[in-house]
């Protein structure tokens, strides 16, 4: 589950990928860019990206990048906007942080 913001007004971002299909190469530079923040800060709990497919009856689904609070940097540098902290439902850990675990290998690791 992904860590909830903090009370003190910390804000989550969110970045529409647009299209699935054409999506792919954003969303690994994106992973890989997330990925090397959280190693280079000592692979903090609360520094992640998580990502969630969401089709709305159209015929292609759109992917959405949620960042957490600790990841507002990479977040603005990719022109996200503030929004509230996820629904859990669907939602996969893209990388950084899982919020449990400080220092697993692989940041798509499957929660268990």
């Amino acid at each position: 589950m992904p860590p909830q913001a903090a009370a003190s007004g910390n804000r989550w971002a969110l970045l529409n990928l647009g299209d699935a299909m054409l999506a792919t190469g954003s969303l690994e530079a994106l992973r890989e860019e997330v990925d090397r923040s959280w190693r280079e800060r000592g692979c903090p709990r609360d520094l992640a990206a998580f990502v969630r497919h969401v089709s709305e009856g159209s015929l292609h689904c759109e992917v959405l990048v949620y960042f957490t609070p600790a990841a507002a940097p990479i977040a603005s540098a990719w022109g996200a906007t503030t929004c509230a902290a996820p629904a859990t439902a669907g939602l996969g850990l893209l990388a950084g942080g899982d919020g449990r675990s400080p220092g697993r290998d692989h940041p798509g690791e499957p929660r268990r």
